[in-house]
């Protein structure tokens, strides 16, 4: 009967299950070194975008022009900016919109100065509010500045107060009239445009005849009347011009009410300032789903600050409109719908990108590949165990 070999004793100083158990730990470093290459190259390709966009540098004569144009654009903006705002900013704090005698120096003794100052709009309602000082003429004032005879003040004021008498003996106060805005609504915005009229007319009390009888209701007779409106508006323009109708003891005049040409162009510039921003976030979403990119590492910061950064636009426009005006039926609520919705895409796609990939990683509890072993090395095992022999 022949000798059954025994296997060979570990070199010495190692312990011999260290032996055995070196060769099992191969395969899971091989997938650990594998892991850390796919992470690399993930990484290398969401930053790519950012630092490979395939430019080449410039050439140093279109460097020096382009620097040159943007160093004298830094200094001479602000200065010609400067410049056009005192030519067209007005230094007083209202605008004259009708210009009437006292505004070229005239007097009328027996008539009536009406300074007229348009204020405090209120467009949700379509109101405005006029304030409305009267100043008599000489012949009907006494030294003093009363009135020697009573004055009667008539308005187009939709309150209520069409009437305002100023008895003899008194001095006449400002009267505050609301005028009705018409031909537009604020939701129009920046597109909103308003009309308004203003009637004004002045009665003077009728002296009676030496020897006529007392009568309880005094007679009133019309006066000149003459007026200067100003605008102190600061979100909307206001222009001017007398009617037709109008007389010399009759003031028939109507207003435009507009927004600036600035406040338009910066309403427009930020209507397209939202619209780029949102087509922003979703050519960068079809890019990693259509085109099955890697999603960048910056995407998500920057979906985080448009959609912060919109509706701080949207709030910061001159005048304040409502929402549901025509701005934000035009950009504003398509922007945030395309840019939510992209983000949301986003998250989607990376949750199932993650389930997949847990899935399929042995590491965290995904399936173990099978591992294939040739058909003579059983045989051999065989062959070399005792029990074979």
């Amino acid at each position: 009967m022949g000798r059954v070999p025994l296997p060979e004793p570990p070199p010495s100083g190692e312990p011999a299950g260290r032996a055995a158990a070196a060769t099992p730990t191969e395969p899971s470093k091989r997938r650990a070194e594998s892991a850390l290459l796919d992470r690399t190259r993930r990484l290398r390709d969401q930053a790519a975008p950012i630092t490979n966009l395939g430019l080449t540098p410039w050439p140093e004569e279109r460097v020096r022009q382009v620097r040159n144009i943007l160093v004298m654009l830094a200094l001479f903006g602000p200065v010609l900016g400067l410049g056009l705002g005192v030519l067209t900013i007005p230094a007083g704090p209202t605008d004259q919109v009708l210009g009437g005698a006292a505004a070229t120096g005239q007097v009328l003794p027996d008539g009536v100065q009406a300074e007229v100052t348009l204020l405090n709009p209120d467009l949700a309602r379509g109101e405005v509010t006029a304030r409305i000082v009267v100043k008599p003429g000489s012949d009907l004032l006494a030294e003093d500045g009363t009135l020697t005879r009573s004055l009667r003040v008539a308005v187009n004021d939709t309150a209520g107060r069409t009437a305002t008498l100023f008895e003899t003996g008194t001095r006449p106060e400002p009267i505050t009239a609301t005028l009705q805005l018409t031909g537009s609504r604020v939701t129009r915005y920046p597109l909103d445009n308003y009309l308004t009229d203003l009637l004004l007319l002045a009665e003077r009390e009728v002296e009676p005849e030496p020897g006529s009888l007392v009568d309880d209701g005094a007679d009133y007779e019309r006066v000149p009347i003459d007026a200067t409106v100003r605008s102190s508006l600061t979100d909307l323009r206001v222009s001017g011009t007398l009617k037709p109708e109008a007389t010399d003891d009759l003031l028939l005049a109507s207003f435009s009410l507009n927004r600036p040409l600035s406040v338009v162009g910066f309403a427009v510039s930020i209507m397209g300032l939202a619209w780029l921003l949102a087509m922003g976030c979703v050519a960068l979403a079809w890019a990693v789903l259509v085109r099955a990119r890697a999603i960048p590492v910056w995407a998500w910061g920057f979906y985080a600050g448009v959609l912060f950064a919109l509706p701080q636009l949207r709030t910061g426009l001159p005048g304040s409109p409502p929402y549901g005006s025509i701005i934000d039926w035009a950009a504003y609520y398509w922007a945030l719908g395309l840019v939510g919705l992209s983000l949301l895409a986003l998250v989607l796609a990376g949750n199932l990108a993650i389930r997949a990939a847990a899935s399929d990683d042995p590491e965290d509890g995904g399936p173990e590949p099978a591992r294939h072993r040739s058909p003579g090395a059983n045989e051999g095992d065989r062959a070399g165990s005792p029990s074979s022999h």
